[in-house]
């Protein structure tokens, strides 16, 4: 949820404690959501950050990261 909303503070404490790619029930990771709501800030802390996200992560649907941000013009 916090990549949904773009909060960074949350996004933050996942990256402290070494967890910036938590998978939800759909297998999707506070980047995919990031970037599928074009919320860069918080893609820039879960990209050059400590504990970097993984950019090929994909969900249930086969989708990745960038998959998102193109679909929603980001």
């Amino acid at each position: 949820m916090a990549g949904y909303f773009g909060v960074e503070n949350i996004i933050r404490l996942l990256i402290d404690r070494d967890r910036p790619d938590m998978e939800n029930s759909h297998s999707r990771t506070p980047l995919s959501y990031a970037t599928e709501k074009g919320h860069k800030a918080v893609i820039k802390l879960l990209l050059l950050t400590r504990g970097q996200a993984e950019v090929g992560s994909k969900s249930k649907h086969g989708k990745m990261p960038l998959s998102y941000a193109a679909w929603n013009r980001h």
